[in-house]
């Protein structure tokens, strides 16, 4: 089976080939700014690709969208500290394998997993540096009670400071 790999240079370019589902590594290779929220396609990879190599999203716009078996590795991705930066939709019925590699973001880190997700998935994270984030407008602490290891109704990653390394979750189904 091949890869179907597609380079971007532009932020029309990006919106247009994460709606692609035929697209499998979406390779990003200069600075983006004014992108709006993105939403990758299911079992998609974004990955950076060069120096200096980050997406920039519009001040009050949240950032990505991840689903089932996305993967992000080796880009800065900026949104404004209080919008989400990388996020999933609650609703999805099953993540399978998300990776988060290598990354470096400002603004709020948020997955949410329902524990009624049949059929259970992977969350792997190594190398996450979050520079900034500001959760008070995040999911109430009533809904989500700790850390990404300590609990099988979901995770929220508003942390920020020191980068996080090789945390990597398992969720039961």
């Amino acid at each position: 089976m091949s890869i179907n790999s597609v380079i971007v240079t532009s932020a029309a370019g990006l919106q247009a080939v994460v709606r692609d589902a035929s697209v499998d590594e979406i390779i990003v290779t200069s600075r983006l700014e004014g992108v709006k929220s993105l939403r990758l396609s299911p079992g998609q990879v974004l990955r950076a690709e060069g120096h200096d190599v980050a997406i920039h999203f519009d001040e009050d716009s949240d950032g990505l969208e991840i689903g089932p078996d996305n993967a992000v590795r080796n880009i800065t991705l900026l949104a404004a500290p209080n919008q989400r930066v990388i996020f999933n939709d609650p609703a999805t019925p099953h993540l399978g394998h998300i990776e988060l590699r290598n990354l470096a973001v400002s603004g709020r880190v948020e997955l949410i997993v329902d524990a009624r997700d049949a059929g259970g998935g992977f969350i792997d994270i190594d190398g996450l540096d979050i520079r900034a984030a500001d959760t008070r407008t995040s999911v109430p602490a009533r809904a989500m009670p700790g850390d990404v290891a300590g609990f099988g109704q979901g995770v929220l990653l508003p942390f920020a400071g020191e980068p996080e390394s090789v945390r990597s979750w398992r969720y039961p189904g």
